[in-house]
């Protein structure tokens, strides 16, 4: 059994029925430009989706919930998700995610912790701690990965003579630890 809500097109829900009657899945669609800001409700004014998962095992009143904003690009910039933390109900936030100006990810901070209560808000703020950082070249490819502790992943690219030593486009990787890894593609 299904069914299909459509509210003055902000909220978009569809549920699949569980056997003990209530929903196995829900989901809801909150456009920002569909904002309304005279509302008294603390819904975010970054669009979001939030997806609710029947839980019959911890609390079937209670549901497992997963919040993602989105940009105007349609990228995922944070995702929430209900996590049980410390015998404690919270929701667990991903870390900001800084783009580049051809969009690409440059940075990824680490996700933080709340209590519920604030799940349709989007953290602006990005925690203190030194983020992963991402570096690219002209041709759109990864050149560096530096993750919080400082060291360094770094990929070059070029061609090289394979083990049959036939002339292929190489990829080498070269990890913190000076370990290398080469691929080649014809």
């Amino acid at each position: 059994m299904t069914r299909l809500l459509l509210c003055f097109a902000l909220l978009f829900s569809f549920s699949t029925a569980h056997a003990a009657g209530s929903y196995t899945l829900e989901f809801e669609y909150h456009p920002s430009h569909l904002h309304n800001p005279d509302t008294a409700d603390n819904a975010s004014d970054v669009s979001h989706a939030i997806t609710r998962h029947y839980d019959g095992f911890r609390d079937p009143s209670d549901t497992v919930d997963t919040v993602l904003f989105i940009d105007g690009l349609k990228r995922v910039v944070q995702t929430k998700k209900d996590q049980t933390v410390a015998g404690t109900s919270m929701m667990v936030a991903s870390g900001r995610v800084i783009f580049d100006y051809v969009g690409r990810v440059v940075e990824q901070h680490y996700p933080d912790i709340e209590l519920k209560g604030n799940d349709r808000v989007f953290n602006s703020f990005a925690d203190p701690v030194t983020p992963t950082r991402y570096t690219y070249d002209v041709l759109d490819r990864q050149t560096q990965i530096q993750i919080p502790d400082r060291s360094i992943t770094q990929m070059y690219y070029g061609f090289g003579s394979d083990r049959h030593g036939l002339l292929q486009f190489e990829t080498r990787v070269v990890d913190a630890e000076r370990k290398e890894k080469r691929t080649y593609k014809a």
